[in-house]
Order: structure tokens, then sequence, then C-alpha cells
């Protein structure tokens, strides 16, 4: 998004010399992820303390600040130690939104030409200050939103974990297997299972909980491929049914005898 608004920008004005610095209140420092200069020195400054220089001056003051020639004798009126190589013309405006807080701030300046701006000009970048600092407001307020989705995601799938495994340690038997017999379906007695012939993930959120396995006795039968598709949806159907009752023996534990 920084990079559109340095691109807005060159459409307009010469941005030969041109940054960006994001300020962070809770370290009082400005970064500058836009620094675009031909400056050696000002090419190795990529944070600072938010108290220093032209920039700090804009961040406390919540101002646009234009000097048109002479940089390093304004910077000795105004009792501002220098930062960087010193310009002969500057212009910076603060990036704000409302509520009268600064996210940092935008500025162009001149190692060649003395009154390379003017108020026009100071006019013109607050504007697009003013709209770049509601997008850039926009992106972290996405990305903060996305973060505690995120947060949201990992809490519950780590919950879901948790009452699975609570709700396996209170099963005596983790395997249930059934026979398809002349009755229909039966509950196995400890029949060693044949060779899986069909073997379908059962995963709750993402996170495996078990198998549904299909066996035959002598490993000859053929599944169709209806078959296939029909076993492979009844794990979204038995996940939720665990899901419920591993949920509700949490919520709701059975009562126990005692003597």
């Amino acid at each position: 998004m920084l990079d559109e608004v340095y691109r807005g920008v060159s459409r307009l004005l010469d941005t030969t010399n041109f940054i960006i610095s994001l300020y962070n209140p809770d370290k009082n420092e400005v970064t500058f992820p836009i620094n675009v200069t031909e400056s050696v020195v000002d090419k190795q400054i990529t944070v600072m303390p938010a108290d220093q220089g032209l920039t700090g001056y804009i961040v406390r003051t919540h101002k646009p600040l234009l000097i048109k020639e002479d940089v390093a004798r304004h910077l000795e009126k105004m009792g501002i130690p220098q930062v960087g190589e010193p310009a002969r013309s500057w212009l910076g405006v603060p990036l704000m939104i409302a509520g009268d807080q600064v996210l940092g701030v935008m500025a162009i300046q001149s190692f060649t030409t003395a009154r390379a701006y003017n108020e026009h000009d100071r006019e013109m970048l607050t504007a697009i200050g003013s709209q770049a600092s509601i997008a850039l407001q926009n992106v972290r307020q996405f990305e903060q939103t996305q973060a505690a989705l995120a947060e949201v995601e990992a809490t519950h799938r780590r919950y879901l974990r948790e009452q699975w495994e609570m709700y396996l340690s209170s099963e005596a038997d983790r395997t249930t297997g059934y026979v398809d017999g002349p009755q229909g379906l039966a509950l196995a007695q400890d029949q060693p299972p044949a060779p899986s012939a069909l073997t379908v993930p059962i995963k709750l959120r993402g996170e495996p909980i078990g198998v549904l396995e299909f066996y035959n006795e002598d490993g000859s039968r053929r599944w169709a491929k209806t078959i296939k598709t029909w076993c492979r949806r009844w794990p979204t159907r038995l996940r939720w049914r665990w899901k419920t009752r591993a949920c509700s023996k949490t919520r709701n534990p059975a009562p126990r005898a005692s003597g």
C-alpha cells in the first residue's frame, strides 16, 4: 500500500528524495518503510527515536512543516538537532486519523535546490497524506482482524482437541467394530479383523480423531466408486455426533454411583 502512495505522489511532485515514516508510540520510535534518497547517510537510517529531527517535530506538533531554504539554519533556530544529511528544501506532513492520532510522517526534500516547494505543494501533500492515513489505518485494522480470527480459530481447535481427549479418556474401549450378519449389523465379539479393504480418516477441523475402516473376510470384495464416496461422507456425520457427545459429557458429566 505504501508503494502505491509513493507512486501517486510521484505523479504530482518531485519524489527524488521521499520518505514515509511510521510512528510506534509504545516504543517511541519511527521506522522508515519507504526511504527513497540520493543521500548515502540517509539510506542508513532505518529507525530512530520519535523525538529527533524534523520527523519527530511533526510527530509532536501534528502539523505540516515547509522549509523553503537553508534547512540547517532553521533547525538551529528551532532547537532541533540535525539528523542525516542537511537538505536545502524540506516539506513534511503528518499521517493522521480521526481522534488526532499520528500514524507517521510523509516528507520530500531536495539536497540541491532551494525553494523547491511552496504552499501549494504543502496543501497537495497534506491532502495525499490524509487519504494515505485512511488507507493505512484500514490495512492495520484488517491485519488486526485477521490476527484475531486466527487466534480464535486456534483456541477453538485446541478446545476441540482437549474435549476429544477427555472423551476418549472416559471410554473403556476406543475401538468399536461391527459385523454384517443375517440379522444386520452386530457388535463384533473380539473377532480378529481381516486386512483393511477401505480406510477413511475422521477429522474434526483438520485434527485427526479416528479412522473408519471397512473389512471383508477374504479381501476379495471390490468396492464400487459409489460405495467409496458414501464411506468418505460418513466421517463428516460421525465427527459431529462425536463432537456433540464429547462436549455434552464434559458439560454435563454422568452421575457416578457411590457405595
